[in-house]
């Protein structure tokens, strides 16, 4: 499980990055979940929640998007290589004040 805290407006650019429309700004509080589901055949498929509510987005039609589909609209709408250097492992020294 991954827990991860952010404000409105990176909720907001996320959903904007999987190609939903956002025509409001998301509420104080809003929250995006994903999930990630065997389905029983050997695949696998990413079950997206916002506030609380099955959520569709780009080429996906399902609340049950495909892994394989869920990686195509990363793919599409978030800079190629950003994926890859967002996910480095990142050595970070604390220094003392």
């Amino acid at each position: 499980m991954v827990l991860n805290f952010s404000h409105d407006t990176i909720v907001g650019i996320i959903l904007s990055g999987l190609g939903v429309d956002v025509k409001i700004s998301p509420p104080y509080a809003a929250a995006i979940f994903f999930e990630l589901w065997d389905d029983d055949r050997g695949g696998y498929y990413v079950w997206t929640l916002y506030n609380d509510r099955p959520q569709t987005f780009s080429i996906c039609y399902s609340s049950n998007c495909p892994f394989d589909t869920f990686k195509q609209v990363i793919k599409q709408n978030v800079a190629p290589g950003a994926i890859t250097d967002a996910c480095k492992p990142k050595n970070i020294l604390l220094e003392s004040y």
